[in-house]
Protein backbone atom coordinates (compact mmCIF):
# COMPACT_ATOMS: atom_id res chain seq x y z
CA UNK A 1 0.00 0.00 0.00
CA UNK A 2 1.62 3.23 -0.88
CA UNK A 3 0.41 6.97 -1.35
CA UNK A 4 1.26 9.14 -4.13
CA UNK A 5 1.12 13.03 -3.79
CA UNK A 6 1.28 15.77 -6.40
CA UNK A 7 2.09 18.90 -5.47
CA UNK A 8 0.03 20.25 -8.34
CA UNK A 9 -2.98 18.43 -7.23
CA UNK A 10 -3.34 21.95 -5.08
CA UNK A 11 -3.99 24.32 -7.90
CA UNK A 12 -6.71 21.88 -8.73
CA UNK A 13 -10.50 22.52 -7.62
CA UNK A 14 -10.66 21.42 -4.22
CA UNK A 15 -7.22 20.84 -4.02
CA UNK A 16 -6.74 22.42 -0.36
CA UNK A 17 -9.31 19.91 1.09
CA UNK A 18 -7.72 16.83 -0.43
CA UNK A 19 -4.65 17.92 1.05
CA UNK A 20 -6.49 18.57 4.49
CA UNK A 21 -8.72 15.34 4.62
CA UNK A 22 -5.51 13.53 3.62
CA UNK A 23 -3.60 15.05 6.39
CA UNK A 24 -6.28 14.24 9.14
CA UNK A 25 -6.30 10.83 7.85
CA UNK A 26 -2.30 10.96 8.47
CA UNK A 27 -3.13 12.37 12.05
CA UNK A 28 -5.82 9.68 12.94
CA UNK A 29 -3.53 6.59 11.50
CA UNK A 30 -0.39 7.86 13.66
CA UNK A 31 -2.60 8.37 16.52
Amino acid sequence: EGVQFHPESILTVGGHDLVGNFLEQVERYAG
